[in-house]
C-alpha cells in the first residue's frame, strides 16, 4: 500500500490517503492525486506528507511544509533556538517550488538569498542559480547542471557561471547508460521511480507512474519508447 495525496490549484496537500492504485482513487474520488514517495530518504521509502505541504511539478517526488516567514520566540526555553529560523539542508515550499536551505539560522525568504531550488529532474544536479551572497556560493565539489550541460565546481566560494572560466568548473562528461531489464517486485528491492527506465519483451520502457512502481511494462505506468520495436 502506499500514501497518494490530493492537491489544489495551488499544489498545495489537501488530504492523504492509504491505497494501492491510483487509477481507482482518480475514479471515485476525483481531484488531483500524486504518490508521497521521497528520494532525499532511503531508496524505496514512501514520505508522509500532511495537509499544507508542497508538491513542486518540476520534483514531483518530493513534498515539504510551506514556508513560514521566521520569527523571534518571546519566552523561549532554556537551550531553545531564540527563532523559528530554518537549519541548513531544511526543505521547503514556496512561490510554487521546492528550496533547500544553504546556512544555519535562515531567515531570509526563499530566492531572495541562502536558498536553492531543488534538483528540476530526479537523480540529476540542480541548476545553477547566481549566488546572491557568501551564504549560497557553490563548494569546491558541488556539481550543477547549466544549459543542460553537468559542471563541478574546482574551488571554494565559487560566484562564477559554469561555461565561463575552466579554471573554475569543469565539465563533467555523462557516462555511457546502462539499462537493465524490467524484474518483478520481490518485496524487500527498491521499486521502480518516477523515470525508471528498463527493457522487457524486447522493448525499452520509461517509468510514468509518480513515485513506486510495482506494475509490469506494459500493463500500467510505463511508456515504450519510440523507435523500439
Amino acid at each position: 500500500m502506499s500514501y497518494f495525496a490530493e492537491l489544489d490549484p495551488d499544489n498545495l496537500v489537501v488530504r492523504v490517503i492509504v491505497c494501492d492504485n491510483l487509477a481507482w482513487i482518480e475514479e471515485r474520488l476525483g481531484g488531483t492525486w500524486v504518490e508521497t514517495a521521497d528520494p532525499y530518504i532511503a531508496p524505496g521509502t514512501v514520505a508522509y506528507t500532511g495537509p499544507g505541504h508542497g508538491y513542486d511539478p518540476d520534483w514531483p517526488l518530493r513534498f515539504a511544509p510551506k514556508w513560514v516567514q521566521p520569527v523571534a520566540i518571546l519566552d523561549p526555553e532554556p537551550g531553545q533556538d531564540l527563532w523559528t529560523w530554518y537549519d541548513v539542508g531544511a526543505v521547503t515550499f514556496h512561490g510554487g517550488f521546492l528550496w533547500v536551505s544553504t546556512t544555519p539560522k535562515n531567515v531570509w525568504k526563499p530566492s531572495q538569498a541562502a536558498w536553492r531550488r531543488t534538483p528540476v529532474v530526479p537523480g540529476r544536479p540542480p541548476v545553477w542559480t547566481q549566488p546572491s551572497g557568501s551564504v549560497d556560493t557553490w563548494a569546491k565539489d558541488e556539481h550543477v547542471m547549466r544549459n543542460g550541460v553537468e559542471y563541478v565546481s574546482l574551488t571554494n566560494a565559487n560566484v562564477w557561471e559554469p561555461g565561463t572560466n575552466a579554471t573554475l568548473w569543469a565539465v563533467v562528461e555523462p557516462a555511457e547508460p546502462t539499462i537493465e531489464a524490467w524484474r518483478p517486485w520481490d518485496g524487500i528491492s527498491d521499486k521502480y521511480q518516477l523515470g525508471a527506465e528498463v527493457t522487457h519483451n524486447g522493448l525499452t520502457w520509461t517509468s510514468t507512474h509518480v513515485g513506486q512502481n510495482t506494475w509490469a511494462p506494459g500493463v500500467f505506468g510505463w511508456v515504450a519508447s519510440e523507435g523500439d520495436g
